[in-house]
């Protein structure tokens, strides 16, 4: 899904039985049936951003685990959303958070969550507007952070942010994706050192 897509459609991956991870990160609306019959879907991220959820999404998927941000299940969530009573984990909150901005006027800010595909590895969010800054703040986890997203409102990394990440294998940028190397995007200005030390580099 782009960035700018914001729902997905009813039936949208009906039957989709070589979906194994989903990660609905700026999703805010999964219309009914979405994933219904999915039965090779392992694990489901939804962060706090979904505000619907429709009616039998997760029909049918007998092996799947849904990761929610929120508590609880929100107002605007279809009773019958999880039909199967699909493993659900509350409350799957970053274990720690950072803003990696360099100036006052912008405001990025770096979530870090498990990543539920691998024990002991972790998922880098970034979100925000502007300017990545300079440096590496995560350096006790970066070893181990296999997934990146930076989200559109970035437009540029500075130099060693990424140096220390030698585990990634999937950067999403602006929700387009790479598996194992990266891209120079002409909207995202990559300062030098970037990515030392991370594949292909």
């Amino acid at each position: 899904y782009n960035q700018k897509t914001s729902s997905i459609s009813e039936y949208g991956f009906f039957c989709c039985n070589d979906l194994n991870n989903v990660n609905c990160y700026n999703i805010k609306n999964i219309e009914k049936n979405a994933f219904e019959r999915c039965r090779n879907l392992k694990t489901v991220v939804l962060y706090n951003t979904v505000e619907t959820v429709g009616e039998n999404v997760f029909k049918s998927c007998p092996n799947t685990t849904i990761y929610c941000e929120v508590s609880e299940k929100p107002d605007g969530w279809n009773d019958n959303w999880n039909p199967d009573n699909c493993n659900v984990v509350w409350g799957f909150s970053p274990i720690k958070t950072w803003k990696v901005s360099d100036s006052s006027n912008t405001s990025v800010v770096a979530k870090l969550y498990a990543d539920v595909r691998k024990d002991g590895k972790y998922s880098l969010i970034i979100s925000g507007n502007g300017d990545i800054g300079d440096g590496y703040p995560y350096e006790t986890y970066g070893k181990d952070i296999t997934f990146l997203v930076i989200s559109e409102g970035v437009t540029s990394i500075g130099m060693n942010a990424f140096s220390g990440c030698t585990s990634l294998q999937f950067i999403c940028y602006a929700f387009r994706c790479f598996f194992n190397y990266f891209i120079k995007i002409r909207t995202l200005r990559v300062k030098h050192n970037s990515f030392t030390g991370t594949f292909g580099f």
